[in-house]
């Protein structure tokens, strides 16, 4: 879990083994250190990775893999039409899915599919609003969210 001191503490609490420490830190930070260079993600991220949510050890994550095409897809301009276009994307698609086959077809818009009926556009996507969707989480990021603490001094006088 990447956290050899708080491991070492809690194992000397449990045992009352002072003479343990040494031992127990050299297994501690070997243990860190072959966590680090093997693995990865940390114990805590596997199962979220599974799911499908991948998270790196800063726990940054893609925008591109957590919004689905149709937080960002714009509603169909025409009425739909029976011709199949050579590429589609659908609704519950993940962003980065649909970037890949903008950049693989080199087109610059997908229409977006119904599930059910692949013949049926419900929309389009462009290349530009996957572009806009990554920079603005990338941008909401960095916002911190004022605490509880900050309040209650602002609001004393």
């Amino acid at each position: 879990m990447q956290i050899p001191f708080t491991a070492m503490v809690f194992a000397v609490e449990l045992t009352g083994d002072l003479a343990a420490l040494p031992a127990l830190l050299i297994a501690c930070v070997a243990a860190a250190g072959v966590t680090v260079l093997l693995m990865r993600r940390s114990i805590l991220t596997e199962k979220l990775a599974r799911r499908g949510r991948h998270l790196t050890r800063e726990y940054g994550v893609n925008p591109l893999r957590v919004l689905r095409v149709e937080d960002v897809m714009d509603p169909p301009l025409a009425p739909p039409t029976a011709a199949v276009a050579p590429v589609v994307t659908y609704p519950d698609e993940l962003l980065e899915t649909a970037m890949r086959k903008l950049l693989e077809h080199e087109v610059d818009v997908l229409p977006v599919a119904s599930p059910d009926d692949p013949t049926r556009v419900v929309g389009y996507v462009e290349r530009s609003a996957i572009l806009g969707a990554w920079v603005q989480l990338t941008r909401d990021e960095h916002i911190r969210e004022e605490g509880w603490l900050a309040r209650l001094r602002r609001a004393s006088p």
